[in-house]
């Protein structure tokens, strides 16, 4: 007996200690080196922002403030004592920093919301103006709205403006105090739940309100700034709009536009179709202000300097010409920052190229992981809510991949070219190591990003590696170097002559686009990934990144699971519902079917491009042409709507009340802009059918409907995404409660009153 439990021991002890060997394994192939532990730390920090946007409700600030703190406490105590254990520390540290982070920045930013559709009398100060296609849209700060106390007047609005409202003559510009008539409406809620949220944008970006101008824009003059830096930020923006109309009205037609837009950051007035076929091609990416632009101007400016100075024996035989140029590059991008509007995918760009020039300030490279780590920190940092953003996502998806590429073949390139005999075969190597460069760097950046693009967008550019190596090119050979050299000559008047040349590489790279983009097959819809095959995705893809050795198939591994799980499980809604109750869809074949009609442009576009067109078309009498097994019937009441493989209709859309209690009995699910609350007998009556009325639409914003073999019926709303957060549905309904709340507790103070009979309760979104 005692044997038998010594061997049973024995054999435990061998299990840990071979599971103890297994988890040091893993250890040493997931433990960076100490030249990229700041990638770590910055997905440490991430993870921490990510989980505190993860959440449904908003927490208490303690809860990020007090692991914060006392973590770093705790491993400040473990680096001096010089424990093993100190750098996990340090990560659970970068973990709850990032969170408190994102914390503490949602109440930094907290301003008024709009909270109903009105018409009112308002003047403010322009904060912005972003000139577009067709109108202007008009960022408004200082406001005073006629009726609206301080307290609820919103920090900022957005309003688009028509040329028809602006006087014959006047030119808006940045600083000036106007008048106006608008409507005013809350910033728009999310057209899918899961979708993209403008109403958290708008949260970080203080803008309470979004609207359009009524009548005409009455300019009252440049109000005195109280401050030197608020004087020069609105020089500025004038600045800003001046380089971009001397570059649109000079080079001309949607080439001026994507030159102004490259400069100053502005896209609006660039057309619809050349927007479209950036993006069908695998463009985008050159429209925006990004790394790709600071890297190329700084690369232009630190490669002329220094070949300049470096004809001059003096400089370059007793300075360092190299640091010199890396500091007047860092200064260049640091005034091409402030030119392109500083916005947050700039910022980002900037501070990534501008910790790599830093880097070669102090003799290290300048493309290594532990400079992307320091780069994404300081990102994060000063605006957590980046992280939710896909050019955030994308473009460091991008460069970490391409760091990690050209660290395992760059040395194996620079070695074939330097075996060349002679100038001309060096020449020629050089050539094709180029060339090469850019098709790989197009290629892994393009599976990096794909993820995310597929996250955000549901569509992937087929033929991007093929546009991309067209158009780089041109891109750092003639336009950003064209552009760099028309905005220094611009005090002299002489930007001229840099147009022709720029008018005709701004076309080619069009030319470009509109070829790769008619190309059949160009652009690929995808299914949409949910939050959790995204996180996988994103898993494995550090993992083939960051991990070493055999870890890195593993990675490899999680990204194929979820692909996998992304074809093998795609997201079929039954039918969905906007939460205006005008547009509606329902499944027929592969897709959706719409219901006729031009409002909600944006959602109709979002809910095909998520869930794809469905066969047949939506008319008075049902669906014509429906795939096989649908059946949809409608009449002046309403309509009925049955599933392929079922027999009786599973849902029902009701006009009236009358209809409601016709099909509340017969369905699964009953929709009806009817408003049915819970003690209506009308609802009772319905037992066990799932109600989605017109109160509830208004409330919980877009509903989706789904059918799930083990549950039945599923309902997705976008209230339930969102959460109870700040800015969300839920967050502004409490918001306006607590406040109506305050209010009536401050009048029955006044008047001595106690209130009288508590208020009937009404349930919260």
């Amino acid at each position: 007996m005692a044997a038998a439990k010594d061997e049973y021991f024995s054999r435990l002890r061998r299990l840990f200690l071979r599971l103890g060997f297994f988890a040091a394994r893993c250890a040493a192939a997931l433990t960076p080196s100490v030249h990229s532990r700041a990638i770590v730390l910055a997905l440490c920090f991430a993870a921490g922002v990510g989980l505190y946007f993860g959440l449904l409700s908003e927490p208490p600030l303690w809860v990020g403030t007090i692991p914060a703190v006392g973590g770093a406490a705790v491993a400040c105590g473990l680096l001096w004592r010089g424990s093993r254990w100190a750098w996990p520390a340090v990560m659970a540290v970068a973990f709850a920093v990032g969170f408190w982070s994102a914390e503490f920045q949602t109440l930094r930013v907290a301003a008024p919301v709009w909270e109903r559709q009105s018409t009112v009398e308002l003047s403010g100060r322009i904060d912005d103006i972003e000139e577009r296609d067709r109108d202007q849209r008009l960022i408004l700060a200082d406001l005073k709205i006629e009726g609206t106390s301080p307290e609820q007047t919103p920090a900022r609005i957005r309003l688009s403006v028509r040329p028809a409202s602006v006087p014959p003559g006047v030119l808006l510009l940045v600083g000036q105090r106007v008048s106006l008539r608008a409507g005013l409406m809350p910033p728009p809620v999310p057209s899918v739940p899961g979708g993209y949220d403008f109403q958290r944008t708008a949260w970080f970006e203080r803008i309470g309100a979004v609207g359009y101008a009524l009548g005409t824009v009455a300019v009252q003059g440049h109000p005195d700034r109280e401050t030197v830096w608020a004087q020069s930020a609105d020089g500025i923006e004038r600045l800003r709009l001046s380089i971009g109309s001397r570059l649109r009205l000079g080079i001309g037609g949607a080439e001026g536009a994507v030159a102004a837009a490259l400069v100053t950051g502005e896209m609006g007035a660039i057309p619809d179709a050349t927007v479209t076929a950036y993006r069908a091609s695998g463009l985008a990416h050159m429209l925006s202000i990004s790394g790709l632009h600071f890297s190329l101007a700084a690369a232009t400016v630190l490669v002329v300097l220094r070949a300049g100075m470096a004809l001059i024996p003096g400089l370059a035989l007793h300075w360092d010409i190299k640091k010199i140029s890396a500091l007047l590059a860092l200064l260049m991008m640091t005034v091409y920052l402030v030119i392109s509007g500083a916005s947050i995918p700039a910022q980002r760009a900037y501070v990534t190229a501008a910790v790599m020039v830093a880097a070669i300030l102090v003799d290290r490279s300048a493309l290594s992981l532990h400079v992307l780590g320091v780069s994404a920190l300081i990102v994060l940092g000063l605006r957590p809510d980046a992280l939710l953003s896909p050019s955030f996502q994308m473009s460091y998806a991008a460069v970490l991949v391409l760091i990690v590429t050209f660290d395992i073949w760059g040395v194996r390139w620079s070695r074939w070219r330097s075996r060349a005999r002679g100038p001309l075969a060096a020449s020629g190597r050089a050539a094709a190591i180029y060339m090469l460069g850019v098709a790989v760097s197009t290629s892994v950046a393009g599976l990096a990003t794909a993820p995310f693009s597929i996250f955000h967008f549901q569509t992937y550019s087929a033929y991007g590696v093929l546009a991309n190596m067209t158009a780089i090119p041109l891109v750092a050979v003639s336009i950003m170097p064209g552009l760099l050299l028309a905005v220094l000559l611009m005090p002299l008047g002489w930007e001229g002559i840099t147009f022709p040349v720029l008018r005709w590489s701004l076309w080619a790279v069009e030319q470009v686009a509109a070829w790769v983009a008619d190309l059949p097959g160009a652009v690929l819809p995808m299914p949409a990934l949910t939050m959790p095959i995204l996180l996988l995705a994103v898993t494995g893809f550090l993992g083939i990144c960051l991990w070493r050795g055999r870890a890195r198939w593993l990675g490899a591994g999680l990204m194929t699971v979820a692909f996998s799980a992304s074809a093998l499980f795609p997201d079929q809604p039954l039918a969905v519902f906007h939460g205006d109750g005008r547009l509606q869809a329902v499944r027929s074949g592969d897709g959706l079917v719409l219901s006729p009609g031009r409002s909600n442009g944006f959602a109709r576009d979002g809910w095909v491009r998520r869930w794809g067109a469905g066969s047949g078309d939506w008319q008075k009498e049902g669906l014509s042409g429906a795939a096989t097994g649908v059946r949809f019937r409608c009449d002046p009441e309403g309509c009925l709507y049955t599933p392929p493989d079922y027999d009786a209709p599973v849902l029902a859309v009701a006009h009236s009340a009358a209809a409601v209690a016709e099909d509340c009995g017969r369905v699964a699910v009953l929709v009806s802009a009817v408003s049915l609350p819970p003690w209506s007998e009308l609802r009772r009556s319905c037992g066990q059918t799932r109600i989605i009325d017109g109160w509830a639409l208004r409330r919980f914003g877009t509903h989706v409907v789904s059918l799930d073999p083990a549950s039945g019926v599923r309902i997705e709303t976008v209230a339930d995404a969102q959460g109870d957060r700040p800015w969300s549905l839920r967050g502004r309904y409490r918001a306006r409660q607590e406040r109506l709340a305050a209010e009536r507790q401050a009048e029955n103070e006044e008047t001595g009153d106690d209130g009288g009979a508590a208020p009937v309760p009404v349930p919260a979104p």
